[in-house]
């Protein structure tokens, strides 16, 4: 079992949704009163934000031609308020993996 991670391109938006769905769907079913169903989860528009933008990427935990898994990175930068002190920019991580597949030691 070889496990590669690579940065998403537009192609991989529909395995990517399928994963953040399948969380979703427990939400759905556990607060049925905040969260409903769609089918796509994450909008196509938000998606390929991610992957233009210059202070974000995607990654992508692939085993063969099979989706793991993704992680969402970015840059994030306190708002530029007057209440605010403004501090250094920071990383964000995201990740959500796959139930479909025993994903030990995946991302």
């Amino acid at each position: 079992m070889t496990i590669e991670v690579y940065i998403a391109t537009e192609e991989d938006y529909f395995a990517v949704n399928e994963i953040v769905k399948e969380g979703h769907e427990e939400h759905v079913m556990k607060e049925p009163t905040i969260f409903k169903s769609v089918e796509s989860v994450m909008p196509v528009s938000y998606y390929k934000e991610l992957i233009v933008n210059e202070e974000s990427d995607i990654l992508i935990a692939k085993e063969d031609e099979f989706v793991l898994g993704f992680a969402v990175i970015s840059v994030e930068s306190s708002p530029p308020f007057e209440s605010l002190v403004q501090r250094n920019p920071r990383f964000w991580c995201k990740s959500k993996h796959t139930k479909k597949r025993d994903r030990k030691n995946v991302i």
